[in-house]
């Protein structure tokens, strides 16, 4: 859990990070694919949710 930043969109237009991820579970790295952070059996359980894996980059 984080707090709920506001974020730009492709646009360039400035929002909540909840818009931009919309409904069920993010996983997201800081400059780096999440997914090299997990185990393989908490990689399945996160897909089992349907998870999505985002990394995130500072400008």
């Amino acid at each position: 859990m984080i707090p709920q930043p506001r974020v730009g969109d492709a646009r360039g237009r400035l929002c909540w990070l909840d818009e931009q991820l919309g409904d069920g579970f993010a996983l997201l790295g800081d400059g780096v694919d999440p997914r090299s952070l997990l185990t393989p059996a908490e990689q399945a359980g996160w897909d089992a949710l349907d998870a999505r894996y985002l990394t995130v980059i500072s400008l």
